[in-house]
């Protein structure tokens, strides 16, 4: 019987898919199965899969037409053969134990329908002086721990589920997370809240850890104040949330103050992050103040 399946959906990105499965590959256990979800079918990312089956390794390849991750996500954890299904993006790479980790906590703890690690950034290029040091990481501490949902969540490049669990949720929901070149998220957090719901507890496992790209287009100001803008407009919806108007209006106004009030009394910085730090805050109000608008 199959243990773990490990999905990895991936859409045009043939050279981080390449690196991300030889970094599971070579050091998969053997009640372990691999499947590539293709979102954008193209002749390099199946290249990818036929060059390193060819190599002797177990790798499934599967397409999804529907555009969006989580209908590639629900593609893949539909056909696993695992009790367990883990996903990790496209463009990650896992530590060298990744999956003996995963098998050796299922084992102690067979109870457990949900649990995940933490990950750390790495970069192909050197970012820009400004860009913020912080970003690109998520980490809950160093023991292992149930987490306090919710205010403490998994991310989605490194989450195991049970099977079971996401056939009885329905998996990921649609109308959230990326699709294509559209900037979305929304989509893991809803899932965890709906495992909340449930009084299933998530635990954190520090010992499965996962490094992820943090692309060169993400060196720019406009596209992390961007970022923060669609959190914002799913975060409400991921969270079960139905403000008044007064409540998102408020939050938003409030906001713009503190974001004025830190421009200003920040540390020396550069400028760039000193807008970043003062106007994340500013954006992901506004775009949850659209989405009560228009929804």
């Amino acid at each position: 019987m199959t243990t773990l399946s490990i999905i990895i959906c991936t859409r045009g990105r043939s050279l981080f898919l390449n690196n991300c499965l030889y970094s599971i590959l070579l050091n998969l256990c053997d009640d372990c199965e691999v499947i590539v979800v293709d979102n954008l079918p193209d002749y390099s990312t199946r290249f990818v899969v036929e060059n390193i089956q060819e190599k002797g390794f177990k790798l499934r390849y599967l397409i999804e037409k529907r555009m969006g991750l989580s209908s590639a996500r629900n593609k893949g954890w539909k056909v696993a053969k695992g009790q367990y299904v883990a996903f990790v993006d496209d463009d990650a790479v896992v530590s060298k134990n990744w999956s003996d980790e995963i098998l050796s906590y299922i084992n102690r703890n067979p109870e457990v329908e949900v649990f995940g690690g933490p990950y750390s950034k790495f970069f192909l290029s050197a970012p820009p002086s400004w860009f913020p040091p912080d970003y690109g990481e998520s980490s809950w501490g160093k023991k292992e721990k149930e987490l306090l949902i919710p205010k403490e969540w998994l991310s989605g490049t490194n989450i195991i589920i049970k099977k079971n669990l996401l056939k009885k949720l329905g998996g990921f929901n649609t109308n959230l997370g990326m699709k294509g070149k559209k900037v979305a998220y929304g989509e893991e957090t809803l899932l965890q809240m709906e495992v909340n719901k449930l009084g299933i507890p998530i635990y954190y496992l520090p010992s499965i850890r996962v490094e992820h790209l943090v692309s060169e287009y993400k060196y720019s100001l406009s596209w992390l104040l961007k970022s923060s803008y669609q959190s914002g407009r799913s975060f409400y919806m991921t969270h079960g949330i139905k403000p008044g108007f007064v409540k998102v209006g408020g939050e938003l106004l409030i906001s713009i103050l503190v974001g004025i009030k830190k421009l200003f009394t920040l540390p020396s910085m550069p400028i760039k992050r000193r807008v970043y730090y003062g106007l994340g805050d500013v954006f992901f109000n506004f775009g949850a103040f659209i989405n009560y608008i228009f929804n």
